[in-house]
C-alpha cells in the first residue's frame, strides 16, 4: 500500500506531447509514464487530479481511472468491514505492547565471568527477559550488580528494539602470591585528611588525621580477610613551596597578540606530546588547562588532555621591584600548575621575597592545595 494517495490513469484521443507539456507547465506530478500509440498511462498524486481535469478540457483527451492506491482509498474500501478494522487496531496495539518488553539479553566484554553468571546477577536485581524496559532504572541496576560482584568494575545496558545488550568490564584482581602486584594505597605527600572514598580494601586513617609520606592509607586486606588490590581516593590539605631567583635588572614582559597552542596527554605523571617540536620564543607567558578523558561518556580514564597556550611576551623596559614580584608570582604559579596533579585545587597561596647579595631577588611561592594523595605501593 502506498503511503500517499495516487491515481493510475489512462488518457486517449489527442497529441500526448502537448498534454505532457501542459502538465509540466502547471506543476502536475506525473510519474510512471507509458505510451502506446495515442494512449498514455501514468500515475499522479490525488491532490493534482483537479488541475489535470482542466488540462483534459483544453486538450480534449478522455480520461479513465485504472487504479486508486493510498490509505484514504484503503479505508474507504474497508470501512464497512468493522471486524477487519478492529483486528488491525488490535494488531497495532499488541505490536506496540510487546515491543516495550525485553525478550532477549546478550552480554559482551566478559572474560573470566560466564554469561550465565552475569545474567543471574541481573536477574537478582530484577532485570530479566519479560520485563518492561521503560520501567528499568539502569543506574540502580548497575550499582546493585557492581556491589554484589567485586570482579566487575563497570557495567552498562543499552536497548535495541526488544533486545538488551549488557556491556561489562572485569576488574583485574592481583595474584596473592605475586609480590610485585599493587597492594596498599599510601600517601604521596604529607597533609591533613579531608575526604576518604574507599573502593577496595580497608581504610587505615580517618578525616582530620595528619599523615606523612609513604604512610598506609588503605590496606589491601578487606574486613572479610580477603587480599585485594587496594583502591580509593584520599583527599588531603597539602602545602607546596617553589622558589626562583631573578636578577633585579630583569626586563618587564608584557603579552603580545602572537600566541600558539600545544597539546599533550598526561598519564601517571608522564607527558606525551601530541605536537611536533617547534622553535620557542625568547620570552613567553604560558597558561595550562587540563581536561579528563572519558570512555563512553560514563567511565573516567586516568588520562588528561593538557592544553598549553603560549603567548609571546615583548620587553617593555627594565623592571622595578613591584613588577618583578608580579612577574615572579605569575611564573611560579604557572610552574606550580605543571607539578600539581590535574585534579588538584589550590586553596590559597602567598609570596615571600628576599634580596640576595648578588643583586638577585629570591621569590618563594607557598601554596595550599587539596589533592588526592592516595597512590599504590609496589
Amino acid at each position: 500500500m502506498h503511503i500517499r494517495n495516487t491515481y493510475t490513469l489512462q488518457i486517449s484521443g489527442g497529441f500526448s506531447e502537448r498534454f505532457l507539456n501542459l502538465c509540466a507547465q502547471r506543476g502536475i506530478g506525473i510519474s510512471n509514464v507509458h505510451t502506446t500509440k495515442n494512449i498514455v498511462i501514468f500515475s499522479i498524486p490525488a491532490r493534482d487530479l483537479k488541475a489535470l481535469r482542466a488540462v483534459l478540457k483544453i486538450t480534449g483527451f478522455k480520461m479513465r481511472i485504472l487504479k486508486r492506491e493510498g490509505p484514504t482509498f484503503f479505508i474507504k474500501k474497508h470501512k464497512k468491514r468493522k471486524l477487519f478494522a478492529f483486528g488491525f487496531l488490535l494488531f497495532m496495539c499488541t505490536l506496540l505492547l510487546f515491543s516495550s518488553f525485553v525478550w532477549s539479553i546478550s552480554v559482551v566484554g566478559h572474560k573470566n565471568l560466564t554469561e550465565n553468571e552475569i545474567k543471574s546477577l541481573l536477574s537478582s536485581c530484577g532485570f530479566r527477559p519479560g520485563v518492561v524496559k521503560y520501567t528499568m532504572n539502569i543506574h540502580k541496576i548497575k550499582e546493585a550488580v557492581l556491589l554484589s560482584e567485586p570482579r566487575l568494575s563497570w557495567l552498562w545496558i543499552t536497548f535495541s528494539g526488544t533486545r538488551a545488550t549488557v556491556e561489562v568490564r572485569e576488574r583485574s584482581l592481583p595474584d596473592p602470591e605475586d609480590t610485585t602486584a599493587v597492594r596498599d594505597m599510601v600517601a604521596s605527600h604529607p597533609g591533613i585528611i579531608t575526604h576518604i572514598s574507599v573502593l577496595e580494601g580497608t581504610p587505615q586513617v580517618k578525616v582530620g588525621d595528619t599523615v606523612v609520606s609513604e604512610q598506609i592509607l588503605i590496606d589491601r586486606r578487606t574486613d572479610a580477610g580477603r587480599i585485594t588490590r587496594a583502591d580509593g581516593i584520599v583527599t588531603a590539605r597539602t602545602w607546596f613551596s617553589i622558589a626562583q631567583s631573578l636578577p633585579l635588572d630583569a626586563p618587564i614582559l608584557s603579552a603580545s597578540d602572537a600566541f600558539s597552542f600545544d597539546h599533550a596527554l598526561l598519564w601517571h605523571n608522564r607527558t606525551i606530546p601530541l605536537c611536533l617540536p617547534r622553535q620557542e620564543p625568547t620570552h613567553a607567558i604560558t597558561e595550562i588547562t587540563f581536561r579528563r578523558l572519558h570512555l563512553f561518556e560514563t567511565l573516567p580514564l586516568p588520562i588528561y588532555l593538557m592544553r598549553m597556550q603560549k603567548t609571546e611576551a615583548v620587553v617593555s623596559g627594565k623592571n622595578d621591584l613591584e613588577h618583578l614580584l608580579c612577574q615572579a608570582e605569575t611564573m611560579l604559579f604557572s610552574h606550580l600548575q605543571t607539578t600539581l596533579p590535574p585534579d588538584a585545587y589550590v586553596v590559597s597561596h602567598s609570596i615571600k621575597s628576599e634580596l640576595l647579595s648578588n643583586h638577585n631577588l629570591e621569590v618563594t611561592l607557598t601554596a595550599e592545595a587539596l589533592i588526592n594523595i592516595a597512590v599504590p605501593s609496589y
